[in-house]
């Protein structure tokens, strides 16, 4: 018989241990080995698919930590709170005057009044706020342009809805197109696909308190179009439609850590129990039920009937590492976030200016890109726009209109350097005036048009204040002192 036969290598084994040479000769991470089986099952899905599995069940688990961790409560309160503020403010800007003032006060009267909300109880700014929270926990917020017969110039209203609005079980193609995740997409080309409209529901699916009212649900989802529904997510990946909760990478973390803190206190809850057993050691003695060690009280002397003996319940020791461990959690929670660890934990224990102004920066940047990259551009730029038009529709006059979002204002952590480094910049022209006054969070054009009106009234009164830049303070000179000789007639004398 030849055994050599039995041996030889089939064609997959040997495809096999090709490539395992190939992947561990090339890219350490591409391999298959036991240190990294729980690797072997991962595919290559699309963002949807993804988020279409998991989605869900993060939001449902991000509102729970919101409900119940005071550290999720705080990481999505320091977001809103830094990104949104008191709002993000329109600056209008046009050549013409009278045109300038007409929006500044239409603008007033609809945005910055509940006449915005459908509601009628927010304004434009509590609304970016509100979307904001709702993009924190679920990933996503719709608002719906709604044309209103209000008091209001402008007949539209804002309504903020959470994304459970939106029909997820409808996922199939379509004559036109397709439907994914309640969300329908209509063929403008070979290559391209345009949002078309959004399957919403009537009412909130998870609304009912009876069974009554649950019966009487229809379930039915209606199709809105998508120029009626502002869809704001941070888009995270190429082609992904839908938004994913920014708690997804620490809800383990913020999980385990609540966890832990509850099974802490009980533990320390057990410690400062103190039970005292009491041993009858012949049993032919009992005590009256008037005289029983019932209650145990400091400097008490008690004396018990012969043949007993106490006994004492010896507690757990208590729990150690306990601030190391939650520290090292509440890190990696705010890495995941985006935000520093002094802001999640409220401990500035261990700060210093350097690594709190190094910190602060980084956490800016993120809110910078928040601002810029997801707010401005889908919910700010969309509303701006329907009022532009509207506008357009009493005739005014837009041709020349721009705008220009002003942040909220970002306090100083040292404002002596920081304002003077402000200053140089704008001498050098490295930054314009307008460009420094938002930074600080201030709408250059009123700013201005203040300030020239305090200056004007401070010299008919005769002021002289260091803050008119058309004032010149005389400062004192530094005075030279003089010597009793000159220092070359020493040098001769010693010569």
């Amino acid at each position: 018989m030849n055994y050599q036969t039995n041996h030889k290598p089939t064609l997959a084994k040997r495809l096999k241990s090709a490539l395992h040479v190939l992947f561990n000769r090339y890219y350490e991470g591409a391999s298959y080995s036991k240190d990294n089986r729980s690797w072997n099952l991962i595919t290559r899905t699309s963002a949807n698919v993804e988020n279409r599995i998991a989605g869900q069940i993060m939001a449902n688990r991000a509102r729970s930590l919101l409900r119940d961790s005071p550290y999720a409560h705080r990481a999505l309160q320091t977001i809103v709170h830094n990104t949104v503020g008191a709002g993000i403010v329109p600056q209008i800007r046009s050549e013409n005057e009278k045109t300038l003032k007409t929006l500044s006060q239409l603008w007033q009267e609809w945005a910055e009044t509940p006449a915005i909300d459908i509601e009628g109880r927010q304004n434009f700014y509590s609304i970016q706020a509100q979307a904001l929270r709702t993009i924190g926990s679920d990933g996503e917020s719709l608002v719906r342009k709604v044309k209103s017969k209000n008091s209001s110039r402008i007949p539209y209203q804002l309504q903020v809805l959470e994304p459970d609005y939106l029909d997820t079980y409808k996922e199939y193609r379509t004559e036109t197109g397709y439907i994914t995740s309640g969300i329908e997409f209509k063929k403008v080309s070979d290559t391209r696909y345009d949002r078309f409209a959004y399957w919403l529901f009537k009412e909130h699916p998870g609304g009912f308190l009876n069974l009554q009212s649950y019966q009487s649900y229809s379930g039915a989802s209606i199709p809105i179009p998508a120029d009626e529904v502002l869809h704001i997510y941070r888009i995270d990946r190429p082609g992904a439609v839908r938004g994913v909760s920014w708690f997804h990478q620490c809800l383990l973390a913020l999980q385990d850590l609540h966890d832990y803190q509850q099974a802490v206190l009980r533990h320390q809850k057990l410690t400062a129990c103190f039970a005292v057993f009491i041993k009858n050691l012949n049993g032919d003695t009992v005590l009256p039920e008037e005289e029983e060690l019932s209650d145990i009280q400091p400097g008490m002397v008690y004396r018990l009937n012969p043949g007993e003996d106490i006994s004492l319940v010896q507690p757990p020791e208590p729990a150690t590492n306990y601030g190391e461990y939650c520290n090292h959690h509440l890190k990696s929670i705010a890495s995941a976030l985006g935000i520093t660890f002094e802001c999640l934990s409220s401990d500035l224990s261990n700060v210093n200016f350097s690594s709190g102004r190094m910190g602060w920066i980084e956490m800016f940047r993120n809110i910078d890109s928040w601002q810029s990259q997801m707010l401005i551009p889908q919910l700010c730029d969309p509303v701006w726009n329907l009022f532009l038009n509207t506008a357009q529709a009493y005739g005014i006059d837009t041709s020349d209109v721009t705008v220009n979002w002003v942040p909220p204002k970002r306090e100083m952590i040292n404002p002596t350097d920081e304002v003077e480094a402000l200053k140089t910049e704008v001498r050098s022209g490295f930054v314009t005036y307008s460009e420094a006054l938002r930074s600080l969070g201030k709408d250059p054009e009123p700013h201005m048009v203040e300030a020239a009106r305090d200056f004007e009234k401070l010299k008919q009164l005769g002021l002289r204040l260091e803050c008119d830049p058309s004032t010149e303070i005389q400062k004192p000179q530094p005075q030279l002192k003089l010597l009793k000789e000159p220092p070359h007639a020493k040098s001769d004398q010693q010569s």
